[in-house]
């Protein structure tokens, strides 16, 4: 990892827990829904991310919030492409099912999809560095200990 890279994510790790905070506070103000997107390769691997500003490493789906205007759907392509560079087309996302959770006392739902791709679809090159610290596909019986627990749930009922 470069000096800028390292200098880059360990102020994200500083800044963190404060936007994380605000991205939840304002989440839950504007009731702003969130989506998260189940991305499995042909040998069955699940893709999972670090975003950039967590205080702490933990290992999630690809997602994010959907914008005025803008179907589940539509937002689930496109925060998967924003944050790994997967292009997919808008007919390979199936929607599976919303998830209600509370998360540092703060409550959210998030409409689930499911997409499947190749390996190969995901750029060798990180495609967002400045808000993915970390990317790689598990096996789902080999997650990496410090998965969210949303996570673990959710692909135990898919």
């Amino acid at each position: 990892m470069s000096k800028s890279r390292r200098l880059y994510v360990a102020s994200g790790r500083i800044a963190g827990p404060v936007a994380s905070l605000f991205l939840s506070v304002y989440t839950l103000l504007t009731r702003k829904q969130r989506v998260r997107v189940i991305v499995e390769n042909e040998h069955h691997e699940i893709l999972l991310i670090v975003n950039v500003l967590r205080k702490r490493t933990v290992w999630t789906l690809p997602g994010g919030g959907i914008d005025r205007g803008e179907s589940p759907a539509e937002a689930a392509k496109r925060e998967l492409y924003e944050e790994t560079g997967i292009d997919a087309p808008l007919s390979h996302f199936h929607y599976l099912r919303t998830i209600h959770r509370s998360e540092s006392q703060l409550a959210f739902s998030a409409p689930i999809f499911y997409v499947a791709v190749q390996k190969k679809d995901l750029p060798e090159k990180p495609h967002n560095p400045r808000e993915i610290a970390h990317i790689g596909w598990y096996k789902r019986d080999a997650l990496p200990t410090d998965t969210a627990p949303f996570v673990v749930d959710v692909l135990n009922t898919y």
